[in-house]
């Protein structure tokens, strides 16, 4: 430390120098501080994942045994959370109570076969023992179940068995499309694990194990998968030719890594809204390349490296996250040292792009209206100004202003590309308030256990999101598609079940 005598001996340039070198310390101290607590939040969070491993033997311990099996795979949904209610029963009994189904009956249907009393004589026709099914549909606190008679007769002359199988999404089940969708919505939308949800049920006297809801989940998506490559395909087709896209993280036990990845890629929103969420192993440039390898036109993204230098595509780099930069070193400084802030600086003339872009929203100009304002002579000085005033900013190598300094010139283009096309926003922000509700959910149910349980729950939470976009009751709408898509839909069946044909018929209750 400098003496009084020593500060004033100063000559106005010498005490300039010595004050940006100060500050030029501090920023170095700040990072360093920074990297200590990120290295704690680190370490911190392998303690939690070596105890949230260790949960799972416990979890195997109270989980009971499934229904007659819709799939084979029955771990993809393993939660982080104890279940406390076994399911007691006979061994070889189904797992449902058919007397408490009996009582619940407040409607049967009778299916007879088409036409069997017109091949034979009545005498020489035989009524057999008919099936008999249940399905039950689930409202909180209100069970309604539906016996299902579907008659048999044999024709002795013919030699011919007589039986009209209703087409069911949940053969051999009593799952509907009522009671597993509000199941995921509870746990997607509500942050409901599977296991709370059974212990509910069993409460109200319906045994059904978390791992029946499990595989309900799983049936379910693979009745959506074929809608869900639709929409993709759709979004891959964006007229605009714009795709936002962001990621995050997702643990997967069986993965043999601590950290999987979730994708998100939005279309524009000039463009029917469309959320698909994709599963990947890793945060490989190979990932977002496989997935966009149709795509030609503009990406909107944070400036990750795996986005960039895609064949056919044009990067569109995230304004607020430049910005961001140079906030995170205001928020360092005292009131006087803002006001001779290079950051600050740089702070406001970003600030003077949104306030336009703002004003183009407020007003509803198109598409080719914004292009052309962002084109005007006046925009255009706005913009390079932010670039000018970087480039004169003289600082300390590998500083924080440094490093942000250098974060928007080594890709100028980038960040200037949204100018070309007015379909553009100039931030991600959309991909990121996407990506938000899954962060939320996944504090819920922490993990998948296998690779095949995070692809399940994505086809639900892409459906989900896009649903909830296009201003659609999600619950509605994909009960709906469950019902009425069948197996190995055509695209005329797929194209007329996408949600923007569906705005009268479900609107989301505001």
């Amino acid at each position: 430390m400098k003496t009084r005598e020593q500060f004033l001996s100063l000559s106005k340039d010498e005490l300039i120098e010595y004050i940006l070198k100060k500050e030029s310390d501090f920023e170095l101290l700040d990072a360093k501080f920074r990297k200590l607590q990120e290295d704690y939040n680190n370490t911190l969070k392998k303690m939690n994942n070596v105890i949230e491993q260790n949960k799972i033997q416990i979890i195997r311990a109270y989980t009971p045994k499934t229904e007659t099996k819709l799939n084979e795979k029955t771990e993809y949904f393993n939660e982080a959370e104890k279940s406390n209610n076994k399911i007691e029963r006979k061994k070889g009994s189904k797992n449902f109570d058919v007397d408490y189904l009996e009582s619940h009956v407040n409607e049967t249907i009778i299916i007879e076969p088409e036409n069997y009393k017109n091949i034979s004589d009545d005498n020489n026709v035989i009524e057999l023992s008919p099936d008999i099914s249940y399905k039950v549909k689930y409202i909180p606190r209100t069970i309604t179940v539906t016996k299902i008679i579907t008659k048999k007769y044999f024709d002795r002359v013919n030699k011919q068995f007589y039986q009209k199988i209703k087409d069911d999404p949940y053969p051999h089940s009593i799952c509907t499309s009522d009671l597993a969708v509000n199941s995921m919505i509870n746990k997607f939308m509500y942050g409901i694990p599977y296991y709370r949800q059974s212990e509910v049920m069993i409460s109200d006297g319906l045994k059904i194990s978390r791992q029946n809801l499990c595989n309900y989940q799983i049936r379910s998506t693979e009745i959506l998968k074929p809608l869900y490559l639709f929409l993709k395909n759709k979004l891959l087709q964006t007229k605009t030719k714009v795709i936002y896209a962001d990621e995050t993280t997702l643990r997967v036990i069986k993965n043999g890594k601590v950290n999987s990845y979730v994708w998100v890629y939005i279309s524009s929103y000039y463009d029917y809204p469309i959320y698909i969420y994709e599963y990947c192993k890793t945060r490989a440039k190979s990932n977002v390349s496989c997935f966009l390898n149709d795509f030609k036109g503009y990406l909107i993204t944070d400036k990750y490296i795996g986005y960039d230098k895609l064949e056919g595509i044009t990067n569109c780099y995230c304004w607020a996250h430049a910005r961001r930069k140079f906030a995170e070193i205001v928020k360092t400084l005292n009131k006087e040292q803002i006001k001779n802030s290079q950051a600050m600086r740089i702070i406001e003339l970003i600030d003077k792009l949104f306030v336009k872009e703002k004003t183009f929203k407020e007003k509803n100009l198109k598409a080719l209206d914004i292009k052309a304002n962002r084109n005007t002579k006046n925009y255009l000085k706005d913009l390079d100004s932010i670039f000018a005033k970087l480039k004169s900013i003289k600082v300390q190598k590998d500083s924080q202003l440094d490093k942000a300094i250098k974060y928007m010139l080594n890709s100028e283009q980038e960040f200037k590309n949204y100018i070309s096309d007015g379909h553009i926003e100039m931030t991600n922000n959309i991909s990121e308030r996407a990506i938000k509700p899954f962060v939320i959910d996944r504090k819920n149910f922490l993990f998948s256990n296998t690779q095949n349980g995070a692809e399940s729950s994505l086809i639900f939470f892409s459906l989900q999101q896009t649903a909830r976009a296009n201003g659609l009751n999600p619950i509605e709408y994909i009960k709906y598609v469950i019902d009425n898509i069948g197996s190995n839909p055509s695209d005329e069946k797929l194209e007329s079940l996408l949600p923007w044909n569906f705005k009268n018929r479900f609107p989301l209750s505001k």
